[in-house]
């Protein structure tokens, strides 16, 4: 029996097939050998923490709303499924973004997803030098300027932009940044898969399956992690992201000649 959202045709275990993730976040099953959670989750009755898992290859349901109840769930760590365990987590209560609002779990298209509005999750101290490749599954709600991410500066100690890497919604466009703007078509307001390679003069972007956008974006590495759902500095409300993440993954090598079949996994998936 296949597992909700996955079709016949959708190869399971996006992370077996396109192996080399630095950093790896979605609330279904990335990788056969991950045993983790997917979530840290409090509840706003009595912010009681507690560790959501998986059942099968999709977040555990049940689980959440046992833990939860009639009240808001909040997600305080999304744990990292590639081999890095990169973990991203947010301590400030009111930066959390939600996952169960009044004992039901938010969806977008019929799936989990996590509305990042006024939120941030984080993890610092490790770097990805470019060539390497984003993919996020994402829904954009406004029309203000919205981060997927962006380099980590949480403590303002980085005085430039050199640090910077980003995959966002600016002026009504895909939008990406790694030391130079470099813009896509307009943004798509329905959840959709969104990536970026990031290789100097030779960067892109792609969306649902197709190339939006090709050109310079720029040089710059994440030196020191990143930042999903706000800017740099988390500065909210404001440069927050306005909408649903259901999943980023950010490859540490070039998938540039994969782009188009990473996206159909999400698309097949996520019914996009």
């Amino acid at each position: 029996m296949l597992s909700a959202g996955y079709s016949l045709s959708t190869p399971r275990f996006l992370l077996d097939t396109y192996p080399g993730a630095a950093a790896a976040y979605s609330l279904r099953k990335l990788r056969s050998g991950y045993s983790g959670p997917c979530v840290r989750v409090r509840r706003s009755s009595d912010n009681a923490e507690k560790d959501i898992g998986f059942s099968g290859e999709t977040l555990d349901e049940t689980a959440l709303l046992n833990f939860v109840g009639n009240n808001d769930g909040f997600v305080v760590t999304w744990y990292g499924q590639s081999s890095n365990a990169r973990d991203i987590s947010e301590n400030t209560q009111a930066r959390q973004p939600q996952i169960v609002s009044s004992g039901s779990i938010l969806t977008s298209n019929s799936l989990p997803t996590l509305d990042f509005e006024g939120s941030v999750l984080h993890k610092n101290g490790f770097t990805i030098s470019q060539p390497f490749t984003s993919f996020a599954v994402t829904e954009y709600t406004s029309t203000d300027t919205e981060f997927v991410h962006d380099g980590w500066n949480l403590d303002g100690s980085k005085p430039d932009n050199s640090h910077r890497v980003i995959l966002r919604e600016l002026n009504g466009n895909n939008h990406i940044f790694a030391g130079s703007n470099m813009a896509g078509s307009v943004k798509k307001q329905v959840l959709h898969a969104q990536s970026a390679h990031y290789e100097g003069a030779s960067s892109n972007i792609f969306i649902n399956g197709s190339s939006d956008a090709t050109g310079d974006a720029g040089t710059n590495d994440l030196t020191d992690g990143f930042v999903v759902g706000s800017d740099h500095k988390a500065s909210l409300p404001g440069n927050d992201h306005d909408g649903n993440i259901s999943e980023l993954v950010i490859f540490g090598v070039s998938q540039k000649s994969n782009q188009s079949a990473i996206q159909q996994n999400q698309i097949d998936y996520y019914n996009l």
